[in-house]
């Protein structure tokens, strides 16, 4: 998703390289240490859909660009 249809919109500060920091939110997300509860990382999700998921699905429709799991995530 942040590969293919997040990434490609998105525009970095001078000096930031978004595969590197796509790299370094896998790796912390795979670390089994990071104790998180689905309830808490969902909670409120109408908003962050609102701020995150439906802009970037916006942006896809209007450049031609794939949305499919973007729309996944609203389904």
């Amino acid at each position: 998703l942040l590969e293919k249809e997040v990434r490609p919109h998105l525009f970095p500060p001078a000096g930031c390289d978004l595969a590197e920091y796509q790299a370094s939110i896998m790796e912390r997300f795979a670390n089994p240490w990071l104790k998180d509860t689905a309830l808490r990382i969902c909670s409120d999700g109408v908003a962050k859909m609102q701020k995150f998921i439906f802009p970037s699905i916006e942006i896809a429709l209007k450049k031609g660009t794939p949305f499919e799991r973007l729309a996944f995530c609203v389904a």
